[in-house]
């Protein structure tokens, strides 16, 4: 070794780039990055030279490259090589961008869903606004009294959310849909489907139209769920509100609890006047 010549130690060296001793042994050990000196002792030591190549190799180590591919890559560096290189990578962190983007709007959707339990009680009816939301619709009939239960309701839920979590990247529990007509007639518990909340997909898309929504809440059982409907179409009813379409029911907040009389389970209904009462 040249005297006077500016030298890191191992211990140095990893400091300086902020990584263990352990990592700088074993890339030399496997051949991938080696010191420039190694003193009769044994010791390794680094020059400064060094750290723009090493720098290198830890940022290809961040973009998920394997020891091997660098290995190769390091055996004969090469303009194109590193831009197919360059171009795999980008596509792999866009694919993982776009997968942390999912997971983080259906956190954002399930930490909204948990405020608003914390604010309702059962027999709350309110009135919402709502902008448009996607829905994967499976128009599959099924009795309300036999739903939490039965088998055959069961093997339509499974097979809904099959085919709902096939065609989005949000994978969203669903809820149940009930016409307005039946509503009207008292037939609270004769489902006429099942819907998912999906990204926009124009094959399957329906769409929940944007406006403002009559809103009920039921908690505990399901049993409890045919009196809100008669309250919110009371309610309706008093304050002069036009309903539309269809019931949404979902529960909300089934992901947080542990006894089932905790749950709850929100129906909302598209509503129309001119003056929309405040509460």
């Amino acid at each position: 070794m040249e005297k006077n010549k500016l030298i890191f130690t191992t211990g140095e060296f990893a400091k300086f780039h902020d990584v263990n001793k352990r990592t700088l042994h074993y890339y030399d050990d496997i051949g991938l990055f080696s010191p420039l000196y190694k003193g009769e002792n044994g010791y390794r030591y680094y020059t400064p030279y060094q750290s723009a190549a090493f720098e290198s190799i830890c940022s290809l180590r961040e973009l998920d490259m394997s020891i091997e591919e660098i290995k190769a890559y390091l055996n004969k560096p090469n303009t194109q090589d590193f831009m197919n290189l360059a171009n795999i990578k980008i596509e792999e962190i866009d694919k993982t961008i776009k997968r942390l983007s999912t997971l983080k709007k259906i956190l954002e959707k399930k930490n909204e869903l948990i405020s608003l339990c914390e604010k309702v009680h059962h027999g709350m009816i309110d009135i919402y606004f709502c902008e448009e939301i996607y829905l994967y619709k499976s128009d599959t009939t099924f009795n309300g009294e036999s739903f939490e239960t039965a088998k055959g309701s069961m093997d339509k839920i499974l097979e809904h959310l099959k085919v709902a979590w096939s065609m989005s990247s949000f994978k969203l529990g669903c809820g149940s849909f009930i016409s307005l007509d039946k509503i009207l007639a008292g037939e609270f518990s004769n489902y006429d489907g099942l819907f998912t909340e999906i990204e926009p997909n124009k094959k399957y898309q329906f769409i929940k139209p944007k406006g403002y929504y009559l809103r009920g809440f039921c908690v505990g059982a399901w049993s409890n769920i045919p009196n809100i409907y008669e309250s919110m179409v009371a309610y309706a009813n008093e304050n002069a509100l036009e309903l539309e379409g269809f019931a949404y029911e979902r529960g909300i907040n089934e992901f947080v609890i542990s006894d089932a009389n905790e749950y709850i389970a929100e129906i909302s209904i598209l509503c129309h006047k001119k003056t929309i009462p405040t509460n």
